[in-house]
């Protein structure tokens, strides 16, 4: 069984940099040495390594692949205002896409994307949390039906939207169209969006150095019945070991899939919160 998103890897340059981004972004340090840290929020891990031969390869938002992740706070100025006073970029503004959230899309110095979103509704003493994993794709049907069969989870959207200036700012494109999917998973959520202009188009699969985000790890509690389920989703297996697995999703994106008992940091149940999104998510239904 899959237990959740444990966390998200991450490849950079300078890890002293990404630990100033993603803390003051407003995620929590749990552990680091000289190669490596791991961030948390109520409800995932986050993991940023450091390249040693980084490998820098342009992968615009459109571009097949892990695009960004998003954290959401009820105070986006909280964030924000600290990352642009350290002197990172933002598309625009927060912007209000009428959903009662503000958006904004802001990048680190090795140009990787992180979404902040702002919950006017959650408590206002409520520290940041993970909100999902968003991928690029250029067949949103295929990934989509993978990633609902491999979490078992409620799936919406899939349906073109745009053009609108509105998406175009936030963005920093001209002209968006873009349909859009979000797979529910037991404590983040797989966003997914394919891009029909500019289009996505597949990608090679990721060098082991490449900058940026780099892999999924799933934390389960049978390896052998992951694999095996894994693989009828429509996974392929590139290593497996006694409690642990690589796989690529349809598109080609690395999934580490991780015993509990193996984990490399604490399991997701030992988290603050980690069904923060379904009790935030429910604040809003009963406005």
């Amino acid at each position: 069984m899959i237990v959740g998103i444990h966390h998200i890897g991450i490849n950079v340059r300078d890890l002293n940099q990404a630990l100033t981004f993603f803390t003051t972004a407003g995620l929590t340090v749990a552990h680091h040495d000289h190669l490596s840290a791991w961030l948390h929020a109520p409800n995932g891990f986050v993991r940023i390594q450091s390249s040693l031969n980084a490998v820098q390869i342009p992968t615009p938002i459109y571009a097949a692949g892990i695009s960004h992740i998003c954290i959401q706070t009820p105070h986006i100025a909280t964030s924000l205002d600290p990352l642009l006073a350290h002197g990172y970029h933002a598309n625009s503004a927060p912007v209000d896409l009428n959903t009662g959230h503000r958006y904004v899309y802001i990048h680190d110095s090795d140009a990787n994307v992180l979404e902040l979103e702002g919950v006017p509704y959650a408590p206002a003493d409520q520290i940041p949390w993970l909100a999902h994993v968003a991928f690029a794709t250029s067949d949103i049907q295929r990934l989509g039906d993978f990633y609902q069969r491999l979490l078992n989870g409620d799936s919406a959207g899939g349906q073109p939207i745009g053009p609108h200036p509105r998406y175009d700012e936030v963005l920093a494109l001209s002209d968006v169209r873009v349909i859009p999917r979000w797979i529910k998973g037991a404590n983040l959520t797989v966003e997914l969006w394919q891009f029909l202009n500019p289009v996505t188009t597949p990608q090679p699969h990721r060098h082991p150095q490449q900058l940026g985000y780099h892999y999924l790890c799933l934390e389960v509690t049978d390896i052998t019945s992951t694999i095996a389920h894994a693989l009828e989703s429509g996974a392929q297996l590139i290593a497996d070991d006694v409690a642990e697995a690589w796989l690529h999703d349809p598109d080609g994106n690395l999934l580490w899939v991780v015993e509990s008992a193996h984990l490399p940091m604490p399991a997701i149940h030992t988290l603050a919160e980690p069904h923060i999104i379904a009790r935030i998510n429910a604040l809003w239904r009963r406005d």
